[in-house]
C-alpha cells in the first residue's frame, strides 16, 4: 500500500469462538479471527485476569494514550508493570497460522489445550473455558480485585499526567 492509498478502517473484533493450543503453546485462532487481527498484533494481559490480543492499529491507539507518561509518577510504573512488563510485541503468525504464547503466560493463566477466543470491540480476550463460565456467572464481581487495582492504577497515572500537564502550561505560561 502507498502513502497516498487510504489505510481501511479497522473493523471491531467480535464474536466468541473455541480457539486450541497445541503442546508447544502455539495458539490457532479461526479465520476469520485471523483475518480481523491482521499481520501484526501484541499480545498483553487484561485486567480480567485473561490474555489478549491487540491487533497492530488497536495497540497504537491504546499505547498512544500513554506515550511520554512521567516514569517517576509510581502510578505509571506500577500500571507498565501490570500491561505492558507481561506484553509480547511483534507478534506475527507461524507459517501455519499459529501464535505462539510464551510458556510463563500460559502457566500464569492456567491456559491448557482448549481456550475460548472472544472479541471485545479491539482485542480479543484468551480465556481459559471455565473460568469464561465463571466470568458470564458473576460479571460484576469476577476478578474484583484485579480489576479495580489496575483501573485503579489507570486513573491514578493518567490523573497525574494531567495535573503535570496543568502544572507545565501554568509554569510556561507564566514565564
Amino acid at each position: 500500500m502507498n502513502e497516498s492509498t487510504p489505510k481501511p478502517k479497522p473493523q471491531m473484533l467480535g464474536g466468541d469462538e473455541d480457539g486450541s493450543i497445541d503442546d508447544k503453546g502455539r495458539l490457532l485462532l479461526s479465520k476469520r479471527q485471523r483475518d480481523l487481527l491482521g499481520d501484526d498484533f501484541v499480545l498483553s494481559v487484561s485486567e480480567y485476569g485473561t490474555l489478549q490480543i491487540y491487533p497492530a492499529w488497536a495497540w497504537e491507539r491504546f499505547d498512544e494514550e500513554f506515550r511520554n507518561i512521567d516514569l517517576g509518577n509510581p502510578y505509571s510504573v506500577d500500571y507498565y508493570d501490570e500491561v505492558y512488563g507481561k506484553a509480547v510485541f511483534g507478534l506475527k503468525f507461524d507459517t501455519q497460522d499459529r501464535i505462539g504464547i510464551p510458556k510463563h503466560l500460559r502457566d500464569e493463566f492456567g491456559l491448557g489445550a482448549k481456550v475460548r477466543v472472544v472479541g471485545v470491540g479491539d482485542r480479543f480476550l484468551v480465556w481459559k473455558p471455565e473460568e469464561l463460565v465463571k466470568y458470564r456467572a458473576d460479571k460484576a464481581y469476577y476478578n474484583r480485585s484485579t480489576r479495580d487495582r489496575v483501573r485503579d492504577l489507570r486513573e491514578k497515572m493518567l490523573a497525574e499526567k494531567r495535573r503535570k500537564a496543568l502544572e507545565d502550561r501554568e509554569v510556561n505560561g507564566a514565564a
